[in-house]
């Protein structure tokens, strides 16, 4: 009789699911005879992650990676007379990957990316709307080749898409908004086609930081569209965290500004709970 003691029937799990909250906090207080001006605020910021992979450890025939993000940046508005608090930030976006392996850590793709915002934003002082919910909205889709590596360590790990056909749409429903704030530049959507490149980079560097990038490019071949996404997580313990977070934007279908050109730059330093799982 074979003994099969210490033996143990490992179930392969085939689908990894992962849940990450975040909410940040930050305060920034001057005093009315400030030598520099400028008002106190309060900010408040919301990051949830919802990702579903599918897992193939033995064959890796087949990729299939699902991303839902919400973030939400609140923040007061003394300033506004109008308003106590001010959305200055409020991404909902979609990303979703399938593939079929070609060979070594390349696959053949189908990608897709969907971003719009839920709640509506206007601008200072006014009842001018900047943003509401599916205005803007954008679609992008791409079919292409993939690369994935991740080091056995899993403190790096690295994806990168080529899609050299993509489609993308963006529109707008909301009648009170301009869809030409947006670069549509007839009616309230537009289609383009053309090329576009998505990189993803997750490095924990040390112990308790963590690196997270995208890159994201898209051209119809006469206009160019970028996003560089950067986030810096100092994690304190399990549940705190400090982050960093630096965007940038290229777009060169929107008016040109006279400082920044048809680059745009968000960043937000914060601190506050962190909890994954």
């Amino acid at each position: 009789m074979k003994n099969d003691v210490g033996k143990e029937n490992i179930k392969l799990k085939r689908w990894i699911v992962n849940f990450q909250s975040s909410i940040q906090f930050s305060q920034v207080y001057v005093s009315e005879n400030w030598y520099q001006g400028g008002t106190s605020n309060v900010n408040l910021l919301s990051d949830q992650q919802f990702s579903v992979k599918y897992n193939d450890p033995k064959e890796q025939r087949i990729l299939f990676e699902n991303l839902i993000q919400w973030r939400l940046n609140i923040n007061s508005a003394p300033e506004d007379t109008l308003r106590s608090i001010r959305i200055s930030e409020d991404l909902f976006q979609i990303n979703s990957k399938f593939g079929l392996k070609a060979y070594n850590n390349w696959y053949y793709t189908a990608t897709l990316n969907f971003k719009t915002q839920f709640f509506t934003s206007y601008t200072a002082n006014t009842n001018d709307k900047s943003a509401s919910f599916l205005s803007p909205a954008e679609l992008n889709l791409g079919l292409g080749m993939s690369y994935q590596y991740k080091n056995d360590k899993k403190q790096f790990e690295t994806s990168v898409s080529l899609s050299p056909l993509s489609y993308n749409l963006q529109f707008v429903i909301d009648d009170d908004m301009n869809p030409s704030n947006f670069g549509i530049k007839s009616g309230k959507s537009m289609n383009q086609y053309g090329s576009s490149f998505e990189g993803r980079i997750k490095w924990e560097f040390y112990h308790n930081m963590v690196w997270t990038c995208r890159l994201f490019y898209f051209t119809n071949y006469e206009h160019v569209q970028g996003d560089w996404e950067n986030t810096f997580d100092f994690i304190l313990n399990r549940f705190f965290s400090t982050r960093l977070f630096v965007h940038l934007r290229y777009d060169d279908a929107l008016a040109l500004n006279k400082d920044l050109g048809h680059f745009q730059l968000k960043e937000l330093l914060s601190f506050g709970f962190n909890y994954k799982f």
